[in-house]
C-alpha cells in the first residue's frame, strides 16, 4: 500500500503565482504525467488523450526522476484551441493523484485494514484507462510528529453475471495508522484498469467498494 503523510496541502508547486489574469484560464486535468532526470514534470497526457508539452517544466516535492505518475495538473488553457490533440501549455500547479497497485486478496495473510473514509465522489475517465475516486481523509499530527497513512487497491473476486460476462470486485483498503482525526484533507485514488489482476472481457463490470463513515458504499463501472 501507499504511505500518505497528509500534512500538506494536495496541490502544491514552487511554479504557482497569483495575481496574473491569465489564471481566469486556468485548467483542470487528471493527468499521466512524465518526469526527466531532474524530477520535474515535461508533458503529460490528460484523460481526454489530450498530449500536453509543459513549457516551463514543473517540479513537485513528490516527484522522482525518469517516472510516470499520475496527478492533476493546472495549466493555462488561454490559448488551448478547442478541437487540439496536442499542445504546449504554462502549467500552474501539479498535485499527486494516488495510484496504488492491485494487491489480490488471497496473497493477503492478515486482515485488510478498511478504516473509513469520506468518498465524495466515483467515476470512470473518459478514456476508459482509469477508475478514479474522490475522498477526504481524517488527518492531524500528535506533538508536532506527523504520522503516515496507507491506501491501497485489493482484488476480493469475480462473480459471473447473466450472459456470463464477470463483474470483478476491487475494495480500497485503508489504515489510519492511529493518525488523529481533527481535521479532513482531500486526496484523489486512482485505479489503472490496464493494470488490474484479471483480464476484462466484453461485458465485464468493475465494482470498486469504499468504507465510508456510513458504511460500504459501492459503484459499478462499465470498463
Amino acid at each position: 500500500m501507499v504511505m500518505l503523510a497528509l500534512a500538506v496541502s494536495a496541490c502544491s508547486s514552487d511554479a504557482y503565482d497569483t495575481g496574473d489574469g491569465s489564471l481566469s484560464y486556468m485548467r483542470a486535468d487528471f493527468v499521466k504525467a512524465f518526469a526527466d532526470h531532474d524530477g520535474k514534470f515535461t508533458a503529460a497526457i490528460t484523460d481526454d488523450d489530450l498530449s500536453l508539452t509543459l513549457q516551463p517544466a514543473i517540479a513537485a516535492g513528490w516527484s522522482a526522476p525518469d517516472t510516470v505518475c499520475r496527478a492533476l495538473l493546472y495549466y493555462d488553457a488561454a490559448r488551448l484551441p478547442e478541437s487540439a490533440v496536442e499542445a504546449t501549455v504554462r502549467p500552474v500547479a501539479i498535485g499527486r493523484v494516488i495510484m496504488p497497485k492491485v494487491i489480490d486478496r488471497q496473497a493477503v495473510a492478515a486482515g485488510l485494514p478498511t478504516d473509513p473514509v469520506v468518498m465524495e465522489t466515483a467515476w470512470r475517465s473518459k478514456n476508459h484507462k482509469y477508475i478514479n475516486l474522490g475522498l477526504q481523509l481524517k488527518t492531524g499530527t500528535t506533538d508536532g510528529n506527523v504520522a503516515a497513512q496507507a491506501i491501497g487497491w485489493v482484488y476480493t473476486g469475480s462473480t459471473t453475471l447473466d450472459g456470463g460476462a464477470q463483474r470483478h470486485s476491487f475494495m480500497l483498503a485503508h489504515s489510519q495508522n492511529g493518525v488523529p482525526q481533527y481535521y479532513s484533507t482531500p486526496l484523489y485514488v486512482s485505479l489503472a484498469l490496464d493494470e488490474l489482476p484479471v483480464k476484462l472481457g466484453d461485458g465485464d463490470e468493475i465494482e470498486v467498494s469504499v468504507n465510508t463513515y456510513k458504511g460500504v458504499v459501492s459503484r459499478t463501472f462499465q470498463p
